[in-house]
């Protein structure tokens, strides 16, 4: 029921005029991200931003050292 209620929510939210624009020239991954990054507060999204930062250094450090 949960998933039902969420994927709707989801849905009304990406086709709401207000941001139909911003979501257009998003793929679906990107729309999903990005509507589920906005329902967190600001110390989740941090924590996510610098999440995403490690693991983007990360990996350069790993293709670096393969190189």
């Amino acid at each position: 029921l949960f998933f039902v209620l969420s994927k709707n929510f989801f849905i009304d939210f990406i086709n709401a005029p207000e941001n139909s624009k911003k979501f257009k020239a998003l793929n679906r991954r990107e729309r999903q991200f990005l509507f589920y990054f906005l329902l967190l507060d600001d110390r989740d999204q941090t924590d996510i931003l610098s999440f995403m930062k490690v693991k983007y250094q990360n990996r350069l450090n790993e293709k670096n050292v393969s190189d």
